[in-house]
């Protein structure tokens, strides 16, 4: 099957945000798993610890 590309944004919640990084890995058939700091801009909208995950196949 497709190989699936994660990305995993957090608001003041890496450690959460890892633990789910890990999983996704262990999971799924990962191409990648990035991890990343939600934009401020962004941040103001989804509020303090949120984690929003996006993904899409090869």
């Amino acid at each position: 099957g497709d190989r699936l590309h994660f990305l995993v944004e957090h608001t003041v919640s890496a450690d959460e945000a890892e633990k789910l990084k890990q999983m996704l890995s262990e999971e799924f058939d990962c191409a990648e798993v990035l991890l990343c700091d939600t934009q401020p801009v962004a941040a103001l909208v989804t509020g303090p610890k949120n984690i929003t995950l996006s993904f899409y196949s090869d």
